[in-house]
């Protein structure tokens, strides 16, 4: 009872910082809660500064956050996957899904890419604080009884006591900032996020401003048929 009061609390400090859009250009049709794109910032020194949330969660919120990769990639990320360069910007290994037709069918192929992100000054202190006595093969994020990762089903359950939402919205957070704050293009995203087409970078985008796009599209379309 006082775990969820604690969360419920905490729920209700930073409800401000969210919104519900709807997710477009999927097959999954409901809405999805992401941190709005003007207290993007607002947010992340909040999460860096909050003296609840274990240092843990900090570095895997705000590194989610600020390079918008899955949590599963997050979480099997190893020292010697993450690499420090000019202050802030970190880089990350991802590993990249490519799907390949086959005379037998499809197969998905896996290929190592890497990501560069700006991190909060204070996290980048934190995280190198944390990696700093780790082997380059140990995962950051090691569940110290196995030494393997924190399983994607405790986090995600995590993030719904503390955010009520899931761990793909910090995703969609990033990807709308780029395209909200920072005015990308969608080729642009595509090629920051290492999309494989820019129709992909488009599902991220739950703006109004794609919603529009879209209509218009449509009815380009419909006129010139």
């Amino acid at each position: 009872m006082e775990l969820k009061r604690k969360w419920k609390n905490f729920q209700e400090r930073i409800a401000g910082f969210f919104e519900e859009v709807q997710r477009t250009g999927s097959d999954i049709k409901h809405d999805i809660k992401v941190v709005k794109t003007d207290m993007y910032y607002e947010f992340i020194d909040f999460i860096a500064n909050d003296s609840k949330i274990a240092s843990k969660y900090k570095l895997i919120i705000i590194l989610q956050l600020s390079s918008a990769s899955r949590i599963s990639e997050i979480l099997n990320l190893k020292k010697e996957d993450l690499y420090f360069g000019d202050t802030p910007l970190i880089s990350i290994k991802i590993l990249k899904k490519r799907l390949t037709r086959t005379k037998n069918g499809t197969t998905c192929q896996l290929t190592p890419k890497r990501r560069e992100a700006a991190v909060n000054e204070k996290i980048l202190t934190l995280l190198k604080e944390w990696v700093l006595p780790l082997q380059a093969e140990d995962y950051i994020f090691a569940n110290p009884k196995t030494g393997k990762p924190y399983s994607r089903e405790g986090i995600w359950q995590q993030y719904q006591q503390m955010f009520g939402s899931t761990t793909h919205g910090f995703r969609h957070s990033r990807i709308n900032h780029m395209f909200e704050e920072h005015k990308l293009t969608v080729e642009e995203v595509a090629n920051v996020m290492q999309f494989s087409t820019r129709e992909v970078a488009f599902k991220y985008n739950n703006t109004n401003i794609r919603k529009s796009a879209v209509n218009l599209a449509n009815l380009d379309k419909h006129k010139a048929s």
